[in-house]
This record gives structure tokens, sequence and C-alpha cells, in this order.
């Protein structure tokens, strides 16, 4: 079967074509020599097949759309458009028509519309009625069938033609159900042709469940969150937000199973995101009036920080000698530090040192002698390490000095 789309412009323009869910892409080839890459075609597999049933064959004047194995429903209006680099663009309407031979059924709306493969998509409550019909000598029988047969009528004959009607109410329980109809012979029950449709339903999501890699993740480290929808007719849009912030997928959203959707995001957290909410929404394309989401308290986990100062505040550590100082140890960490070690001089102290008192973060110094002076850290521990502090630097003055 060919459908004839004349290209009147010169080959030099490069056309771009479009015939519903078909596209022919030459852009970009011009004076590029015989060793140029071949202008890019695309077919939906959902109209057309994995194995493409069409191609846009040039080498024809005019060009030519061929469509393979033509089934029932590539029945309908055809609109091919052709857009120019230099020139108006230009589209032109073709209705196909596609005959039945004798005995085969067909399914059709109550307009005359043909029923196969999917349609709708239907707004849930809403009662679809079709019929199916098929013509011979003696008239067939028709059987309805499939998961979702509805309530079916009984089988009318009128001189060769045989029909029956179907009402089926569109909603969650029906959607993506398949509606056969075959036909059948007096001889034998089995069926002797079949032919096909998909309904198809407006849902909004029933569940949003967002799942972190862990009961708590790494800081610097990235981490993977995934948001799982189910229950949305069409794919949803799903949106990601970060404390108030939106984020951008990192990957398409997937599929784990009929009417189940999976999108993820890739985060590095920092410290300053422990605690901020990470929100997952989702909605019904076809419903964006309908929105459910999910959130999760961000447990990061991350090295201490810590910081030492002088007790009263500020940095200024001096001291008499034979006098008494206090160095308070700060520390902000996930989870909670398990130890606190302090240094002098890079030399770990022992709370059993002369001069030496260690209390929960606090060092006390007393009767400080001039050795004592120098460098003074601490540094807090955790499961995900190690911490260290400032440096404070003890000034020991002359205990006779004025």
């Amino acid at each position: 079967m060919t459908l004839h789309q004349a290209l009147h412009h010169a080959p030099a323009e490069r056309p771009r074509l479009h015939i519903g869910a078909f596209s022919y892409d030459s852009r970009g080839l011009e004076g590029r020599g015989s060793g140029a890459s071949h202008p890019q075609q695309w077919g939906d597999e959902q109209v057309w097949g994995s194995k493409q049933r069409a191609l846009f064959d040039t080498s024809h004047s005019p060009a030519q759309l061929l469509v393979r194995d033509v089934r029932g429903r590539d029945e309908g209006s055809y609109r091919c458009k052709v857009h120019f680099k230099g020139s108006p663009s230009w589209s032109q309407r073709i209705t196909l028509s596609v005959k039945d031979p004798p005995g085969y059924p067909r399914i059709q709306d109550e307009s005359g519309q043909r029923l196969e493969g999917p349609i709708g998509p239907y707004e849930d409550g809403t009662t679809v009625r079709m019929m199916c019909l098929s013509s011979g000598e003696p008239p067939p029988g028709l059987v309805w069938g499939g998961s979702g047969a509805g309530r079916g009528g009984a089988v009318q004959s009128d001189g060769s033609m045989s029909r029956t009607r179907l009402s089926i109410v569109a909603s969650r329980d029906t959607a993506y159900t398949t509606i056969t109809c075959s036909t059948t012979n007096s001889s034998s029950i089995a069926p002797l042709h079949t032919v096909s449709t998909i309904l198809r339903v407006n849902l909004p999501p029933l569940e949003v469940k967002l799942q972190a890699p862990g009961a708590w993740v790494s800081a610097g480290q990235q981490s993977v969150f995934r948001c799982r929808v189910t229950g949305s007719s069409p794919e949803p849009v799903v949106q990601w937000w970060l404390g108030g912030r939106q984020l951008i997928p990192s990957t398409p959203s997937g599929f784990e199973g009929v009417n189940v959707s999976v999108s993820e995001v890739r985060l590095t957290l920092e410290p300053g995101d422990h605690g901020v909410p990470l929100v997952c929404k989702a909605f019904s394309p076809a419903l964006p009036g309908t929105v459910l989401h999910d959130q999760l308290s961000l447990a990061v986990h991350f090295l201490p920080v810590a910081t030492s100062t002088v007790e009263g505040g500020g940095m200024q550590a001096e001291v008499r000698e034979g006098g008494s100082i206090t160095f308070v140890c700060t520390v902000k960490a996930n989870p909670d530090v398990y130890n606190i070690t302090w240094y002098h001089n890079g030399r770990p102290l022992r709370a059993r040192e002369r001069g030496v008192r260690m209390v929960d973060s606090k060092l006390r110094l007393l009767n400080v002698t001039a050795d004592m002076r120098g460098l003074y850290t601490c540094v807090g521990s955790n499961q995900e390490g190690d911490g260290q502090s400032n440096a404070l630097n003890l000034n020991v003055k002359c205990k006779y000095s004025s």
C-alpha cells in the first residue's frame, strides 16, 4: 500500500516530513558529499510495531510512504506536513479506508469509526458503546471475548450481515483490558478470525511512594532516591523537590509493571541537608488537578565539625603561670560523636596527666606551667570518621611579669 506525497521543491532544501506518528528528517545533510549519513526516519512503535511497517521511500517521484501488512487499525485520516528550509510548509490530508474480507470481524463505535488497537482515553465512568459486525454466506456468528468483555448483546443478522453490540464502563477496573470479537460458523465453535481493542482510561495516581537507599546516607557520596507511582494513566508527570527547590530527575521514568512508573534522582548531599524534606509529586497529565505526593526528612550522616574555643567565648588563649584555663570543644555531627580527644602540639592528652582535667567536651588546665604553652586542638569521632577543630595557641605569661 502506498500513500503518495509529492515533494516539488528542490532536493537541496532538505525537507522534514511528518505523517501522524511517523517522521522523516533530512536536515543537516547539505554539502556533506556522498559520505553523509542517511536522513533520520522515526515511527511510533505503538502504531507501526517494533519491526516498523512504515517506510518513507524517496527513490520514487513523487516520494511515497510505504505501509506493509495493512491492518484495520491503520484506517483513518492521515495528515502529511512537509517543512522546508527556504519555503513555506506544505500539508495535505489523505483518508485511508481498509476493506475487510468476507467473514472478517470489524469493531466500530456508533459513528462507524473503527476501534482496533488502543482506543480512548476515556474519562472514568464513561460508558463506551461498540459494535462488532461481519458479513458472509451464511452470516457468521459473532462472539465477544477478552479480559473486559462487558455486557454483550445478542447477535442480529440482516441478509449476509451479522452484528452485535457491547457496552463497557471505563474505570480503573477496566483500564487496559482487552476486548475481542471473533467470527464463528455453525460447524465449529472455534473462532475463525479475531480482532481486538484495548481500553485506555484517564486515571489519577493511586499511590506515590518515595524510597531512600537506606535509613541514612553519607554526606559527599552520591545516593539514588526512587519514586514509585502506581495507578496513573497515562504515564504520570513526576516532580522532585528538595527543601522547596525543584530538582531534575536523573533518568526518564521507567516501568515496573502495568500502571507502575518509577523515577530516580541522584543526589550528593551535604551536612546542611540533614533534616531537609525531599518530596516526590506525581499527577496524570490528563488530570493535572489531582496530585499525590510523598516525602521524607533526609537523614544525612557526616564527619564531625569541631570548633575549639576558650570558655566564656573567644579565641585568645592566655594565662599566667600557676593559673588555670578551660577550653571547650563544640561539635556538630550526625550521628553523635562517641569520643572527643584533646591534643597538645599534636600529642593526645590523657586525663590523668599532671594539671589536666577532662569533663565531657571541656579541657581544664590547672597550675599552668611554661611547658604547657603551644597549640591545642580537639577531634570528634563518630561512625563517619574523625573531625579536627581549629587550633588555639596558648600563651603562658611569666608569673612575675607585669
